[in-house]
């Protein structure tokens, strides 16, 4: 039965002003998102849309992924950087830059897990490079993991033994896990290799920090140690003594991070890479794995340590009659004066 032309028109009317409604909520929401949107991204709103378009349709252009984290950056929009940098990450060839840049704004966010992870993808692809470790070591003191920041500390600072920011955080890292006088010789070491502008506060800081822990001291006879060395092949070999023992010859090397010590000869010294902590070090020959172990005394001539931070490195190739390198974590606790024409290492205590 038809409508009623008086029962129609109230319908029309209603279905007309239903229609205005949605259509007037639709604008309005339209336009409160437009205000949500430039309140977060400001003037940079158009140009993230943009770089959003470009980024949906190749993911993997790292030009236009750099740029649009820089945007959201810049809008301090931390997360939403994470996230939209996540996607080249996940689905592109493995990219440095841009996974270090991800980790570290997921960690600023507080996803450490999602730091963690990418971190861990980092070191995996580049083990000998001190990004990912660096990464690493952070995200791992914020959960609490001191031990194991500690152990990505020490290779970051491996890799960078002239870096300043990386003999702090090691410095702090083994401060906090209650390791003072390992973070003096840190410290010291760092010292031995360049003198940066607060060399002064640096070394009043590792003072303090021997002080504290009560550190055992290098001593020098006489107030200076004369050692006579030998020249094969233009390398300086001097004899050094172990835990007042076991004498060896060792090449005198200013440029090595540690005393480094040959398989066979650790063996003589009763330890084992099974004793040690395995690291990365460059050598002359590459990359190689190294193991971190601790001797109690290193002496040469009148010139004594204890408790040296050393490697042994089972692939090292010194000669037949060569056990090891002379290096930093011995030398740094001197003043190292080499007189060629005497052929002497001077050593003297550090003021």
């Amino acid at each position: 039965m038809a409508l009623s032309s008086k029962l129609f028109r109230p319908i029309v009317s209603c279905g007309v002003a239903l229609a205005i409604g949605v259509g007037g909520y639709q604008f309005f929401e339209a336009q409160k998102a437009q205000n949500i949107e430039k309140q977060r991204y400001g003037t940079y709103g158009q140009r993230i849309a943009e770089l959003r378009g470009l980024a949906s349709g190749d993911v993997c252009n790292r030009a236009v992924a750099r740029e649009l984290t820089g945007l959201l950056i810049a809008c301090d929009q931390t997360k939403e950087a994470a996230e939209a940098l996540d996607v080249a990450v996940d689905n592109c060839p493995f990219d440095l830059g841009l996974s270090e840049l991800s980790a570290r704004l997921w960690r600023k966010s507080g996803y450490l897990q999602r730091a963690l992870a990418i971190s861990e993808v980092m070191v995996k692809e580049r083990p000998m490079m001190a990004a990912g470790y660096a990464v690493r070591a952070g995200v791992r003191f914020d959960l609490g993991r001191t031990r194991d920041a500690i152990a990505d500390y020490r290779q970051v600072f491996e890799f960078q033994r002239g870096n300043v920011e990386a003999a702090r955080a090691l410095t702090d890292a083994l401060e906090s896990g209650g390791n003072p006088c390992e973070a003096a010789d840190v410290l010291d070491q760092m010292l031995a290799r360049r003198r940066p502008d607060d060399a002064e506060w640096l070394e009043s800081r590792s003072r303090r920090l021997r002080l504290a822990g009560a550190c055992p001291r290098e001593r020098v006879e006489g107030g200076e140690a004369i050692v006579p060395f030998s020249l094969d092949s233009e390398v300086m070999l001097v004899r050094v003594r172990f835990n007042n023992r076991l004498d060896a010859t060792m090449v005198l090397d200013t440029g090595a991070s540690a005393v480094t010590l040959t398989r066979d000869f650790a063996l003589r010294l009763g330890l084992s890479v099974d004793d040690g902590e395995p690291y990365y070090v460059s050598t002359a020959g590459g990359a190689a794995v190294a193991y971190r172990v601790l001797i109690d005394e290193v002496r040469m001539g009148g010139a004594k340590v204890k408790r040296v931070g050393a490697a042994i490195v089972p692939n090292m190739q010194l000669g037949d009659s060569i056990d090891g390198l002379l290096g930093n974590t011995f030398l740094s606790h001197f003043r190292v004066k080499v007189d060629s024409a005497s052929r002497h290492v001077v050593l003297e205590t550090l003021d």
